[in-house]
């Protein structure tokens, strides 16, 4: 099946059809060809977006970004300066400080106790 999809999407792209449309032909041919319901995509699309990291990610993101403007990144990054940053390869521990006190707040760890 995958085969006859990627062989209609590039004749229809050496063709000169726009990507979009090849890809919506080709995904319409291979279910007709195979006699598949047209609600076959459908199902497709949504199962695939109720993903855990389509919601993780910029959620992620978006905890950053409110970390950085209440400046508390800032003073993780300060304090690991002040501890670490004298130290011979101070700014790559001091990244790795950051980052290991950057996920024990924002719980990104795997370990639950």
């Amino acid at each position: 099946m995958g085969l006859k999809l990627l062989a209609v999407f590039f004749v229809l792209a050496i063709l000169g059809v726009p990507l979009s449309v090849a890809l919506g032909l080709g995904t319409l041919s291979v279910l007709w060809w195979f006699d598949l319901p047209i609600s076959m995509i459908t199902q497709r699309m949504a199962t695939s977006i109720n993903s855990f990291l389509l919601i993780a990610v910029p959620l992620f993101i978006m905890a950053g970004l409110i970390m950085e403007r209440g400046g508390l990144s800032e003073w993780i990054f300060d304090a690991a300066q002040s501890l670490i940053g004298r130290f011979r390869g101070g700014l790559g521990q001091v990244n790795i400080a950051s980052s290991f006190v950057f996920g024990g707040i924002s719980g990104s760890s795997r370990h639950r106790f």
